[in-house]
């Protein structure tokens, strides 16, 4: 938590520091920047990538479906308009898909495919995983957690899991199953049962060849790194296993070379910590360092055996001001990464973190930069939302140090502009409403908040509510006069 504070307090002063006579032209004219170190964003390579995106997701959903028995059933339809919404929420970008209008949209058809009768194993899984565990418009207070819907989701992905949909798409169902098991029940029976499962099916995805299949690979192992670093305390259990499995189906080299890094990335600042330099270690430092190294290199081999992956780019950006690579050589690998995905909101936060202050830049440069995502205009990938301190951090729009975060007008002004950007694009997105209300009901800007409040129409993204009390508080300042 220090050091989220820190970058956002860094950040608010990047932006703030000496402000622009003119906010406005900055906001919207190309600058001296843009040609010096540009942010890609060809439109023909964010449509290729759109599309790309889109046309795997039907490959493994849709069209699936479209040879299946069920396509005859009388749900039919409904279920294709399902699988439709799902392939457009995914084909958004890769950080977006679970806060967009898409998700939401997809979510309105799954309920209307399961109400048609769809029994499509793939549907009836969505509608127990996205609509009874996590719908947003439903607080986590009002869903409960019940034997009997355990078992229903148990049921669901088993079906799942044993039907004819490819394994980048059952691989998800079978760990989120055991992950939920094991919250629950920690080492039981019931979880090495639902491991097993999951290993088999992760074993049969790593020999599928197809890209969509490589890009599920590559962010499931992420997971599985996570979830072995937090259960055993050593990350290298997690890595051990999944480099097994990757060995046995002769993944290809870069490939396994990019997990590898990012495994060592993150072994790194394992040694590093989240605290000041000062609270570091000097056998940290040491571990820290060689880490790095090793990830620096495995990331380069992966680079050299496949320069179309932009997760290979977007992961050296860590290794980037971590290392403290020159800005030129930092911008190389951002330029790689963008031009292959110009959606990619991950490889601009790297470059983010690179150009602050703490590490590698200036408050100039971060304030440059956080102008450039805004002129990007690329709502879809939520790359403007950057030049806003408080969704750069992630911060919660509950969280109590926004309110001193954002006492200079300026940088009230920079979330404002990113908030009203977001919702000219997306004007019935409840996630930014809900979001932006919440800020200026925490910093006491409820005139300001108010519009966002209306909007939602009594229906806000109850995610950010950790409780019905932190809701019906929320309701009660805007609308006292209906409590």
């Amino acid at each position: 938590m220090r050091q989220t504070f820190t970058f956002a307090m860094v950040l608010v002063g990047c932006l703030v520091d000496t402000l622009p006579a003119d906010e406005n032209q900055l906001l919207s004219t190309p600058q001296e920047i843009d040609k010096k170190y540009p942010l890609p964003q060809d439109p023909a390579t964010i449509k290729k990538v759109r599309e790309t995106r889109y046309a795997e997701n039907k490959a493994a959903t849709l069209d699936v479906f479209k040879a299946s028995l069920n396509a005859k059933k009388p749900w039919a339809d409904a279920t294709r308009e399902a699988m439709e919404a799902y392939c457009r929420r995914m084909s958004r970008g890769l950080i977006t898909p679970a806060n967009s209008i898409e998700h939401m949209d997809f979510l309105t058809r799954v309920k209307s495919a399961a109400e048609a009768g769809s029994d499509d194993p793939l549907i009836v899984y969505w509608n127990v995983r996205f609509l009874e565990r996590n719908d947003p418009t439903v607080g986590v207070w009002e869903l409960g957690k019940t034997r009997e819907k355990r078992d229903r989701f148990k049921s669901a992905v088993t079906r799942l899991t044993e039907s004819k949909y490819p394994a980048s798409i059952r691989v998800n169902a079978a760990w989120n199953y055991a992950m939920d098991v094991h919250r629950s029940d920690g080492e039981s029976e019931e979880f090495l049962a639902a491991e097993r499962v999951f290993w088999r099916t992760f074993g049969e995805l790593l020999v599928a060849k197809d890209g969509f299949s490589q890009w599920t690979t590559h962010d499931i192992s992420q997971h599985i790194l996570t979830h072995y670093h937090g259960r055993t305390q050593n990350r290298a259990t997690g890595w051990k296993k999944v480099e097994g499995a990757m060995i046995d189906a002769k993944v290809p080299d870069h490939l396994r070379f990019l997990v590898e890094g990012e495994y060592l990335i993150a072994k790194a600042w394992d040694a590093r910590g989240t605290g000041y330099a000062s609270s570091v270690t000097k056998e940290g430092w040491k571990v820290f360092r060689e880490n790095l190294a090793d990830a620096k290199y495995r990331l380069e081999r992966a680079w050299v055996a496949d320069k179309t992956n932009a997760a290979t780019a977007t992961a050296m950006l860590t290794v980037a001001y971590g290392q403290g690579f020159e800005r030129d050589e930092m911008e190389t690998w951002f330029r790689r990464a963008m031009e292959l995905d110009p959606d990619n909101y991950l490889a601009c936060n790297g470059k983010m973190e690179w150009l602050m202050p703490r590490w590698h830049g200036t408050a100039e440069s971060a304030r440059e930069f956080a102008y450039q995502c805004y002129r990007t205009r690329n709502w879809s990938a939520q790359i403007p939302l950057l030049l806003d301190p408080t969704a750069k951090e992630r911060l919660s729009p509950t969280d109590p140090r926004l309110k001193p975060m954002l006492v200079d007008e300026d940088a009230w002004a920079r979330v404002k502009a990113a908030h009203d950007g977001y919702v000219n694009a997306y004007p019935k997105d409840k996630w930014i409403r809900t979001r932006f209300a919440l800020i200026c009901e925490t910093t006491d800007r409820l005139d300001e908040g108010r519009s966002a409040f209306t909007a939602l129409e009594g229906k806000p993204w109850k995610w950010f509510f950790k409780d019905k009390q932190a809701l019906e508080r929320f309701e009660a300042r805007y609308a006292p006069e209906k409590r």
